[in-house]
């Protein structure tokens, strides 16, 4: 039969592509000494979970008691059951475990535990339970240092229950993009879970079981110390949310909806087909929308799209990547305007394929008090490399914001002491907040220090209540630095004043105000005695703090160089580091195509036909 013979909707399966797809994950695996739990609720079908299993009896995982059911009945008996337990469902369980099924089920509170006991002694069995592990912040779990998770484990070991071990899940991971990203949300999600185990066999309670997975840290994770088994379920057919997050390419996915199209809206970039809306949107429109329209996305769309929980390693591997030759060459260009200026920076990146980004900022400080406007205001243009289509425009000042915190917070993880707690920022607009938040990311900050020629008092209010740590407004600019181990600037100033007098041995300083000729916020002699690493150094000469003073022998490299390795970061406690952060295209490149990715598996923006 042919495929127009077909009736439509239906789903047609490429075999060769999932038996690939397969192959691929164990593959991956068995390269780190671990095998597969796969999780049996996206095929539900027998045959094929016989492929995934390591046995006919398992192990594997399934989201509902029915899939248990149909496949312990097919042969299957280790089972774990991933959905947090409801009480209602325990007498289903108990009938799978008196059945010979050895089916384990999860929980995330003490209430359930208890529970579980009481359903325990009445059946006279020990039900094994996983406790579920929050390592992300994005699914059910209890924290790994939550007090509540010893006591769980208590409840369920003393009160008769079999305490298995604990499983988490990387939800994180569907909101970041990249084998560099979803490896470090593999590290957090294994680093969680063993943490919790720890916890719990320092407490004398036993944890067998070390259980991770979700399909994107499954395929990118480069160690499983500690862990004992690995789940994953979407990689057996992979669809357009893996694609659109880098896991896979649209060649990789084996499930197609082969569907008919009953309609067109030429005006509006729409067709119309007998699939419904969910298949049109992740499907075939999708396709047709990157091949002949521009994605637009405004200010609220990239709000939703964009986190600093995203940018930080999208940001991370922009530059590593531009040190190791793996990105398109950045470049520069200022024109001063009446009461402003504007600068255009444009670059990209060898992702999945060629990206090229440009944006245009304009910087006009009276925008906000005078009109109501952003004071940075602009766009942001992202093509494709390879052929020059331009793919989306977006809204620049989110991106902006967000990509100069990661910026600092990637710096820091690198040239700050790891146990610098202490803050002070220079500045009380958005970009201290940002630049806040994005520290508290990789170092344990506990007290920020405030100062600014106005709204600190606000600001420190704000931040306090916000962050749950100390933050304080100070007028000595000198006596806050001197306390501080990361010192950050961001204000729009054009002559120094942070000096020599100011910081103390071990100091990280971030630079990030000096983004334009004639900007400056550090004294020239501070620079050029310390240690200075650049994010771009021909950049940072024209418009950073180096354009006051190049700091010769000094300049350690470019921060990609030190991310890759190819240059040192810190090399003494006791010595000043300064990050001239002037913001780069790099940044801009790597946030805007990890929103477009995600805008696109997500069917947001609206698509516009600039040719018709």
């Amino acid at each position: 039969m042919k495929l127009d013979e077909l009736p439509t909707p239906c789903l047609l399966l490429d075999a060769s592509r999932m038996e690939r797809n397969v192959a691929r994950l164990k593959a991956h695996l068995q390269t780190l000494g671990f095998s597969l739990r796969p999780h049996l609720k996206t095929s539900k079908c027998v045959e094929l979970a016989r492929l995934l299993m390591q046995t006919p009896a398992g192990p594997a995982a399934v989201s509902t008691l029915e899939e248990a059911e149909q496949f312990g009945a097919a042969g299957v008996r280790d089972i774990l059951y991933a959905v947090g337990i409801a009480p209602q469902k325990l007498p289903r369980v108990i009938a799978l475990r008196n059945a010979g099924i050895d089916l384990s089920i999860i929980l995330d509170s003490r209430e359930q535990a208890q529970v579980v006991i009481a359903a325990c002694c009445e059946a006279k069995q020990r039900i094994p339970v996983l406790i579920e592990v929050d390592s992300d912040g994005h699914r059910a779990g209890v924290l790994p240092d939550d007090p509540a998770l010893v006591d769980i484990g208590r409840i369920l070991h003393l009160g008769g229950a079999d305490l298995r071990g604990v499983m988490t899940h990387a939800g994180g991971s569907y909101d970041r993009f990249g084998a560099d990203a979803h490896a470090a949300a593999a590290e957090q999600e294994r680093a969680a879970a063993v943490r919790s185990a720890t916890v719990l066999r320092e407490a004398e309670l036993p944890c067998p079981v070390v259980s991770v997975g979700s399909t994107p840290t499954a395929h990118f994770a480069r160690d499983l110390s500690g862990v004992t088994e690995v789940r994953a379920g979407v990689f057996v057919f992979l669809d357009l949310v893996m694609a659109g997050l880098g896991v896979c390419t649209i060649d990789d996915i084996a499930l197609t909806v082969l569907a008919t199209v009953i309609g067109l809206q030429r005006e509006k970039g729409w067709i119309i087909v007998d699939a419904g809306w969910m298949a049109s949107l992740f499907g075939v429109v999708a396709a047709v929308r990157r091949a002949t329209s521009v994605l637009l996305l405004d200010h609220q769309v990239v709000s939703e799209l964009l986190t600093l929980g995203d940018c930080i390693p999208a940001v991370e591997a922009a530059f590593a990547a531009h040190a190791r030759g793996a990105a398109l060459s950045p470049g520069l260009l200022h024109v001063s305007s009446d009461g402003g200026d504007f600068h255009i920076k444009a670059g990209g990146l060898r992702d999945d394929g060629a990206y090229f980004c440009a944006k245009i900022n304009g910087s006009f400080f009276n925008n906000r008090s005078q009109l109501g406007l952003p004071n940075v205001i602009g766009l942001i243009l992202l093509c494709d490399g390879a052929n020059g289509t331009p793919l989306a425009v977006m809204e620049s000042g989110i991106i902006t914001r967000l990509r100069t915190g990661a910026a600092t917070a990637v710096a820091a993880r690198y040239l700050a002491r790891p146990q610098s707690s202490t803050v002070t920022i220079c500045g009380a607009g958005v970009q201290a907040e940002v630049q806040l938040r994005a520290l508290k990311e990789v170092l344990p900050v506990n007290r920020a220090l405030i100062w600014s020629r106005s709204g600190a008092e606000a600001f420190a209010a704000n931040m306090r209540s916000a962050l749950g740590i100390d933050v304080d407004a100070v007028t000595d600019l000198k006596a806050a630095t001197r306390l501080a181990d990361v010192i950050v600037t961001c204000t729009p100033a054009t002559r120094w004043f942070l000096g020599r007098e100011h910081v103390r041995p071990g100091t990280f300083i971030a630079a990030v105000g000096a983004d334009g000729p004639g900007k400056q916020e550090l004294e020239a002699e501070l620079i050029a005695r310390n240690a200075v690493v650049p994010d771009l150094l021909n950049q940072a000469v024209q418009v950073g703090e180096l354009q006051h003073a190049v700091a010769g022998g000094l300049i350690r490299g470019e921060l990609g160089a030190v991310i890759a390795g190819l240059a040192p970061g810190r090399i003494r406690d006791d010595e000043v580091i300064i990050f001239d952060s002037t913001g780069t295209a790099l940044q801009d490149a790597a946030a805007a195509v990890a929103i477009y990715k995600k805008a696109v598996a997500l069917g947001r923006g609206e698509a516009f036909g600039f040719w018709g």
